[in-house]
């Protein structure tokens, strides 16, 4: 057998030395993994000790564990690339509070106008929200129900465009690891821009409202 068997010959079984071969063998049309290991036996003269083994379960899952982390790897640029085109800010933080972010992605830069590593830090997310929104916020957040969307809006203090208005739409998921309490899962927006159109239109109707009860007076007044 070891004259005959090419992939014995190639792992080169020799009497100084322990040699481990493995090799495919087909039988009954299913093929197996067959592992061969050979060692020298000092008791006996020009001889050796093999050991044969089925391998097959054992290169299956190393077969499986490859493709899921190739998977998993694929998985992880994609989520990247969605992240980082995101028109919002990622995150997920405790519920305690002070907040905590637990992760962060997106445009945090733009929003925020700091580093991910600076919004790490500890009580960085509650100590830039005005303190007149800091009560309610937590007073909401602490009530989030398990797994049911919410949405907050505060007004957070930036380093590089002032006070500015979020939004936060969220929810409370369960986390990945069963010992540890559910975290917040969600998305941050800047809605600073959208609130001035509101303020703004809200002051034009209000003009337009004036406008027409001054124009009905005049009327009036020109009548009697």
């Amino acid at each position: 057998t070891f004259e005959n068997n090419q992939a014995l010959k190639e792992g080169g079984a020799h009497l100084d030395s322990a040699r481990t071969v493995e090799f495919e063998m087909t039988f009954d049309s299913r093929t197996y993994v067959i592992r061969v290991e050979s060692f020298s036996t000092p008791e006996i003269q020009d001889a050796l000790l093999v050991v044969t083994r089925d391998v097959t379960g054992r290169r299956v899952a190393q077969e499986n564990l490859l493709k899921n982390k190739v998977a998993l790897e694929n998985s992880e640029r994609q989520l990247r690339s969605v992240i980082a085109s995101s028109p919002t800010i990622i995150f997920s933080c405790t519920q305690f509070s002070d907040l905590d972010f637990l992760y962060i992605g997106g445009r945090v830069k733009e929003y925020f106008g700091v580093d991910v590593s600076e919004c790490l830090k500890k009580s960085w997310f509650m100590d830039h929200i005005l303190q007149e929104d800091r009560a309610q916020l937590i007073e909401k957040l602490a009530g989030h129900p398990l797994n049911a969307p919410m949405t907050c809006e505060f007004r957070l203090l930036t380093p590089h465009r002032g006070t500015r208005w979020m939004r936060c739409e969220s929810v409370l998921a369960n986390s990945s690891n069963v010992d540890e309490s559910p975290v917040i899962v969600g998305h941050i927006k800047d809605v600073e821009d959208e609130k001035r159109r509101a303020i703004a239109e809200k002051i034009s109707q209000k003009n337009e409202a004036i406008g027409q009860l001054t124009g009905d007076l005049a009327h009036d007044f020109n009548n009697l």
